[in-house]
């Protein structure tokens, strides 16, 4: 089990792979409260946190830390592909084609069996 320090450390030398914007990067044992993803760790458990204006948008934990960093990386990956499908518009694919093909090509960078498992949830949406 790695403390909140060591978890931070995990991400932000996975994030350098694919170049991730410190925007679109959760926060460590704090919320922004804006709805920014947070990351705490208390004993045996991982929390994946969302909190809005005292509001939890979003309440998650494992003891798994692979599982910790998948749902990291798949919000870090799906911030910087919607970004990257705005500004890169095909007219022959649509928004959400174009923006899953390039979330799954950085979610390759970092981890193979995490690319397969997005792809199992997309092809379900």
């Amino acid at each position: 089990m790695l403390n909140i320090t060591e978890v931070g450390q995990r991400i932000e030398q996975l994030a350098n792979k694919i170049h991730a914007p410190a925007r679109v990067m959760p926060t460590y044992g704090y919320s922004k409260n804006d709805g920014t993803p947070h990351i705490e760790v208390n004993g045996a458990v991982y929390y994946y946190l969302s909190l809005e204006r005292d509001a939890k948008s979003m309440d998650r934990k494992t003891s798994d830390l692979d599982t910790l960093l998948y749902w990291a990386f798949d919000n870090i990956t799906l911030s910087m592909a919607s970004d990257y499908a705005a500004y890169n518009k095909d007219p022959k694919k649509d928004f959400w084609e174009v923006m899953f093909e390039h979330q799954l090509s950085l979610l390759e960078i970092i981890n193979h069996e995490w690319k397969e498992r997005r792809e199992k949830e997309i092809a379900e949406i």
